[in-house]
């Protein structure tokens, strides 16, 4: 118990083959136009080895967003890790070696969940583990969580807590079937040996070691679950009982010197029962929290001082202090942005890491130098709710999301191979372009960013009046155009002449615009809708100085996505009387035909297009699943490509001449990038 197809016609990629045509669009109708001339961390999972057959394989796992930190481990000031339990129901480690910044670390494979960890030195710690056949391990690191190794414990062992003396020397807590044991390493987790716990000793709960010989365990009795605290003075050999509690079951415990220790537990009815000693364990003391504090954390870094966390009254954080060896306790300033503090670390009477979760929901970490005087948070690895626009030049490519606390960009040099976190932003981005393959802009929100080199990112100048920008189109590296909308203005249409450092343009009162695709630095398109609600579709034949709506199909609405092979030949995602429907112009938006898709498509998530005839669709349908259908006829015909069976949402979709990549969100809730060549 861890408690803690033909693509697109061999005219334009000559990829995918053996295929079957789904549908055929329906009658074609139209309607002409009218006119208007208004004025920078995941660690990302590498795939498995691609199979020789062709198909939509996962290039990339983006780090999954973690939710809580469980536990965290300091083997030196500023050298810690930390374990934390994840969206995905899984765990990851980070780990930081300047106590401010933290970075993801590469695990072995099958564990499912990472819980107690102990650093011995400041490049070596140890981490229990659970796997995923239902057993128990231990992983450990020599070179500062830089990689993972694997270790066994003896067979049947239950693991709860563990504390690294040294590099080499730790203890585990925990049982072998019903009986409680701990179990040693004097090599560095090489090798795990059993100690046999007083008769009669359940599972023991937790284990604190304050020298090679000196170690305090807390747990309960077998069959009455008493509570119980165990010590040894000749390194494990032996263990004896020290007190008996009754019914007060300790969970936590921290010793800063052989001498002198603190204990938490739970003595009933929601009071936590805090225990210390001065002698090694020949007496243990009742001492007394706060009222109210319900503390679950705790970290003594000498005889006097120690930190204890958790709850006050039920609901709000609280970090609470001795420094007189427990004797009394006081509460110290809680950090801004903790709602639940789960875990803390303290190496120095002064400094500590504290772990939990955000009021968002998010992990958060944050380090004191000045004994809980005062916090500052820390900065936790870029992890990705989602993916939402992905854009390539050459084998250059990018793709942004959203992410804890904001949003984040993800870059590839190698046309979609290999992905590396390359910028964390304030807010979460909705669109990125790229007009050359070192030059790409992202907008989302009222932020812009821009990059003249393939993953440093700067902020670009946004006109102030500027609200949410929803998608951006660049036709060359040094122009672009930008599509949203403000709840004071309307509509904004922007631009930039120089790759995207500084924007001007114009609001459009009463409209809202979702997406924008240039054919050309010339002629673009802008999609979305009235302040009726209806569809709205934009053209510009002067590169953005004026534009004009079209007239679309009748009853032509919720229109998402647009996407242009050529200066003429643009295509519009979008719904005509409940059904999804892709509108088509050959002649530069003058004119619009609805091309129909399979009755099962329900929606259209993104689409792109290489040519005129040549574009792919991202959709979902009826029974709840998604794919991709292709097309080398404009629309007329469609076919279905499948995707990995646990991808659950599409949300972007690009394609070059040579390769395809698309991204998703999988069953485990992990934003993914899929790729095709």
């Amino acid at each position: 118990m861890l408690q803690r197809v033909t693509l697109a016609g061999a005219s334009a990629l000559g990829l995918l083959a053996g295929v079957a045509a789904l549908a055929a669009s329906p009658p074609v109708a139209s309607a002409s136009q009218a006119t208007l001339t208004p004025h920078r961390s995941p660690a990302i999972k590498a795939p498995p080895a691609p199979a020789a057959d062709k198909s939509w394989r996962v290039t990339a796992t983006l780090a999954p967003v973690s939710t809580s930190i469980e536990d965290v481990a300091c083997g030196a000031t500023a050298h810690c890790q930390a374990a934390a339990s994840t969206i995905s129901a899984g765990s990851q480690l980070m780990g930081t070696a300047n106590g401010r910044t933290w970075t993801l670390e590469p695990v072995p494979a099958g564990i499912s969940q990472i819980g107690p960890v102990s650093c011995g030195s400041a490049s070596s710690c140890q981490a229990l583990v659970a796997l995923s056949d239902r057993t128990y391990a231990v992983i450990g690191t020599t070179n500062g969580g830089a990689s993972w190794v694997r270790e066994s414990l003896p067979d049947g062992a239950t693991v709860t807590g563990i504390s690294c003396w040294s590099a080499s020397r730790c203890q585990v807590s925990g049982g072998q079937g019903d009986d409680g044991a701990m179990f040693a390493t004097a090599n560095g987790g090489k090798t795990w040996t059993a100690e046999s716990l007083p008769a009669g000793a359940g599972v023991a709960n937790g284990v604190s070691c304050a020298s090679a010989t000196d170690c305090q365990a807390v747990g309960a009795t077998r069959t009455s679950d008493a509570g119980e605290i165990y010590g040894t003075t000749d390194g494990g050999a032996t263990w004896v009982t020290e007190k008996n509690l009754g019914s007060t079951v300790l969970y936590r415990i921290s010793c800063g010197t052989p001498s002198h220790c603190q204990a938490l537990g739970d003595a009933g009815s929601f009071v936590v029962a805090v225990y210390g000693t001065t002698d090694g364990g020949t007496t243990w003391t009742a001492e007394s929290l706060p009222p109210g504090a319900f503390t679950t954390a705790l970290s003594c870094s000498s005889a006097l001082r120690c930190l204890a966390a958790g709850l006050i009254d039920g609901s709000a954080p609280v970090v609470t202090r001795t420094t007189n060896a427990g004797r009394t306790w006081t509460i110290a300033t809680s950090p801004a942005g903790m709602a639940s503090p789960d875990a803390v670390a303290c190496t120095t009477g002064s400094y500590c890491q504290l772990g939990g979760q955000a009021p968002g929901g998010a992990a958060a970490l944050a380090v004191t130098h000045d004994a809980g005087r005062s916090w500052l948070g820390q900065g936790l690895p870029l992890e990705f709710y989602s993916l939402n626009r992905l854009a390539c030049a050459a084998g250059n490519c990018q793709a942004v999301g959203s992410s804890v606390g904001g949003g984040g960009i993800v870059s590839a040099a190698d046309a979609g191979r290999t992905w590396r976190p390359t910028a964390r932003t304030g807010g979460a981005l909705a669109g990125v372009a790229c007009g050359s393959p070192g030059r790409c802009t992202a907008v989302g929100g009222s932020m812009a960013y821009f990059t003249r080199r393939p993953t440093g990112w700067s902020g670009g100048r946004v006109p102030p009046w500027a609200g949410s920008l929803n998608a951006v189109s660049c036709p060359t590296a040094a122009k672009c155009l930008a599509v949203g909308q403000s709840s004071r203005t309307g509509a904004i249409i922007t631009w930039s002449r120089d790759g995207g450092r500084s924007w001007t343009g114009w609001p459009a009162f009463g409209w809202s615009l979702t997406d924008v695709a240039c054919g050309s630095p010339a002629r673009c398109v802008a999609v979305g809708e009235t302040k009726s609600k209806d569809g709205l579709v934009l053209v510009t034949s002067n590169g953005g100085r004026g534009w004009r709506p079209s007239l679309l199909p009748a009853g032509a609405g919720s229109l998402s996505a647009v996407a242009c092979g050529s200066p003429l030949a643009c295509y519009v995602a979008g719904r005509i009387g409940g059904r999804a429907v892709i509108l088509a112009t050959g002649d530069g938006g003058r004119s619009w035909q609805v091309r129909g898709l399979p009755d099962n498509v329900t929606s259209v998530t993104a689409l792109t297009c290489l040519s005129g005839l040549d574009c792919f669709l991202a959709v979902g349908t009826s029974a709840g699943q998604n794919g991709i259908l292709l097309t080398s006829s404009g629309g007329r015909n469609w076919i279905a490509d499948s995707i990995p069976g646990d991808i659950t949402r599409l949300s972007a979709i690009t394609c070059m001449r040579s390769y395809c990549l698309a991204a998703g969100t999988n069953h485990l809730g992990e934003a993914v990038i899929l790729r095709y060549a």
